[in-house]
């Protein structure tokens, strides 16, 4: 599975961003996923769900320039609550002929040997059932994509349980990782060497900690959106359009 570097045009005028991102096969059909602020102009901590990118070049590590319109771009609404991921369908001549994207079904297994639905994983109430505190994870993706020579980098984090910043939806880490790395690939590594793919990364939040009443500290934390919330928005999506897909969860 390869982590991508992006570089986003914006429809407004003509700004250019950088992200990562990464592909995969799912609904029959491959996509390129990110995160849905690299795939609109505004304020990345209040989105809107514009999706107004016009152009998205993949620069690493192969190259392709792909325009949105007319193509099946998704993006998720979970309860009201605008996810920061989104994917972008994906022609054949859009990514080298030998390049075979992994399949993933919607349902991951977020625990080890136990398949989880999408009711458990986002759950408030259920938060410790997305990562326990001694998983291991790996975040890929390249930072500070605006200088064009950083290749791609990649950050061993554990699960961070007490941050109260982010949607109750997400899974967060620690450390976070750098700007740039938006939209790469949050994997669990396991003991015995396989891998599972469960999130993609979406920003850092800081949080704020007092050691013993005197010694204060700022960890940064990573935050990501669980990749089955955005394959159950493909599922639900129309085809050729820029949409927000409204999930519903019980």
């Amino acid at each position: 599975m390869p982590t991508l570097e992006l570089q986003l045009v914006m429809n407004d005028n003509g700004r250019v961003d950088y992200g990562s991102g990464f592909l995969l096969r799912h609904a029959s059909r491959n996509w390129l996923i990110t995160c849905q602020h690299n795939m609109e102009s505004g304020d990345p901590l209040n989105l809107t769900g514009s999706l107004d990118c016009r152009e998205v070049k993949i620069r690493r590590p192969f190259q392709s320039s792909i325009k949105t319109d007319g193509r099946t771009v998704v993006g998720a609404r979970i309860d009201g609550v605008l996810a920061d991921c989104a994917a972008i369908e994906l022609f054949q001549e859009d990514i080298p002929n030998d390049l075979i994207p992994p399949s993933i079904e919607t349902k991951l297994p977020y625990a080890v040997d136990t398949p989880v639905g999408l009711t458990l994983l986002i759950n408030g109430s259920e938060h410790k059932h997305i990562a326990a505190p001694d998983r291991q994870l790996l975040v890929e993706g390249y930072a500070d994509g605006e200088v064009g020579h950083v290749g791609l980098r990649k950050y061993r984090c554990a699960e961070f349980a007490f941050l109260d910043r982010v949607k109750p939806f997400m899974l967060m880490f620690h450390p976070g990782a750098t700007q740039g790395v938006s939209g790469g690939p949050v994997v669990e590594l396991h003991p015995d060497g396989h891998q599972n793919l469960l999130a993609i990364y979406t920003h850092n939040a800081n949080q704020d900690l007092t050691l013993d009443h005197t010694i204060k500290a700022v960890v940064r934390t990573g935050a990501a959106v669980p990749l089955p919330l955005l394959l159950k928005a493909i599922d639900q999506s129309s085809l050729g359009i820029a949409q927000i897909v409204d999930l519903k969860l019980e």
